[in-house]
């Protein structure tokens, strides 16, 4: 049984690390006629229209910190950076690539965006969000793929995390509720992080560490790990194959 369940799970991490590089590594063997970064790193602005949502579609840097909400600015290689796509449309921010060209990247792409007013966050393809300010909002979606990440401050009522491939987040600050769904060796890392009520689902390898204050309903699969501290009313709590639920100091 125990050798079922490990063989199981040892697919489900091949398939997630395969999943998470396989973009990446088309992106790369796709530039072989194509335009290759000069090394040259410039600055540019672009002219941004009012979002609450932000969806980044490859492997880029993101800041968010203190400035002008209708501004971002861009850093990365000269004759690659024309290339990198800034728009809104119906409130959502894309930050993501021009398919017209292929390109490979010598230095990495930053885009600076200054406001953490957000309803939804969506990320993939191994790019990295960090934010200097409390995303503040009533509800924060978050949806991270392909060993994306986020950290950053909270200041939420209501937030929801769906998270796949190998991605991972840092909060710190507090939310009334939290839903937390993790797949693939995903990983959540919210000890700072106060959460009256949580609900926890973990498959494949995943790890979340986590502060709850009122309530938890917690289920971990395959050798995923949940670990908490606070003094919550355990409303449900289910740990199947070599997973492990553990409270902490």
């Amino acid at each position: 049984m125990k050798r079922r369940i490990m063989n199981t799970v040892r697919t489900l991490i091949i398939s997630a690390l395969f999943a998470c590089y396989q973009p990446l590594w088309a992106q790369i063997k796709n530039s072989g006629d194509g335009l290759v970064g000069n090394g040259k790193i410039v600055s540019e602005e672009r002219t941004l229209e009012p979002y609450d949502r932000l969806l980044v579609d490859f492997a880029v840097k993101v800041r968010i910190t203190q400035g002008d909400p209708a501004k971002a600015e861009l850093e990365g290689e000269q004759n690659v950076l024309p290339y990198v796509t800034v728009s809104v449309n119906k409130g959502e921010l894309t930050i993501g690539l021009s398919r017209t060209t292929k390109f490979k990247e010598t230095k990495p792409i930053t885009v600076t965006i200054h406001r953490a007013t957000l309803q939804a966050i969506n990320a993939k393809t191994a790019c990295a969000i960090t934010s200097d300010l409390p995303i503040n909002s009533e509800g924060l979606t978050v949806m991270l793929d392909e060993a994306s990440t986020l950290t950053t401050p909270l200041a939420v009522q209501q937030l929801t995390v769906d998270l796949a491939a190998a991605s991972s987040v840092a909060f710190q600050g507090k939310t009334q509720t939290a839903v937390l769904r993790l797949d693939a060796a995903s990983r959540v890392a919210a000890a700072d992080l106060t959460i009256a009520k949580a609900e926890l689902t973990l498959n494949g390898a995943s790890h979340a560490i986590i502060h709850v204050i009122e309530t938890l309903s917690a289920s971990a699969d395959g050798v995923s790990t949940i670990k908490y501290s606070g003094n919550p009313t355990i409303t449900s709590q289910r740990a199947t194959g070599l997973s492990k639920i553990k409270h902490t100091n």
